[in-house]
């Protein structure tokens, strides 16, 4: 593992001298049952890897659930940014209001199903973000996971209904409905308690 480390620092070294600004790290494997040996060996690996961020920001990602046994100890570590999944996390919410989150870290909130092609309930989504806004000073609206789950766009479905298509969010749709979100979500709230990006 020291070596796997080490590599990491050094690849992170090197984008910190091109002036990278973030580098993002996905650990989906924080999701999964972790016993106390995992959370310290994931501990130790990141605690080399961070030691070598300099001015480039790190952003740790999970998606795919929620990170209950290791949350406590990630939100203390050194991440600029941490990424949850508030769609498949069925405790993530409840461990922001429970435990907090660290006020000098950005919240990459994932709000908008990665995985599935349906439109996002705006209303809902709008008053999840309403109440991250009391436990944290700056959020980033994004997906759940990744966009490789889903078509690329509904512009090349001519054969749909548009009964049909109304309904539906392919990658494409997907992005504008984080922009509307963000948007929706200031002009419901102009004095948001941080800022929402």
């Amino acid at each position: 593992m020291a070596d796997i480390a080490r590599a990491y620092s050094d690849i992170l070294n090197k984008f910190s001298v091109l002036g990278a600004g973030w580098v993002q790290f996905d650990e989906p494997a924080l999701c999964m049952d972790l016993s106390e040996e995992d959370i310290v060996l994931f501990s130790k690996i990141y605690e080399r890897i961070l030691s070598e961020k300099k001015n480039t920001k790190v952003l740790l990602q999970t998606y795919f659930g929620d990170i209950r046994d290791c949350y406590n100890k990630v939100v203390t570590m050194p991440f600029d940014g941490i990424g949850l999944d508030f769609v498949e996390g069925k405790k993530t919410l409840e461990l922001v209001k429970s435990f907090g989150f660290s006020e000098n870290k950005t919240l990459f909130a994932g709000v908008v199903n990665g995985k599935n092609i349906w439109r996002n309930n705006y209303s809902n989504t709008v008053n999840l973000i309403r109440e991250l806004g009391e436990y944290c000073n700056e959020i980033v609206l994004s997906t759940s996971c990744s966009l490789i789950h889903v078509p690329y766009t509904l512009k090349n479905e001519s054969s749909l209904f548009q009964e049909y298509k109304k309904h539906l969010a392919f990658a494409e749709e997907k992005l504008t409905e984080l922009s509307e979100l963000k948007k929706n979500t200031i002009m419901q709230r102009s004095c948001f308690n941080g800022g929402i990006c």
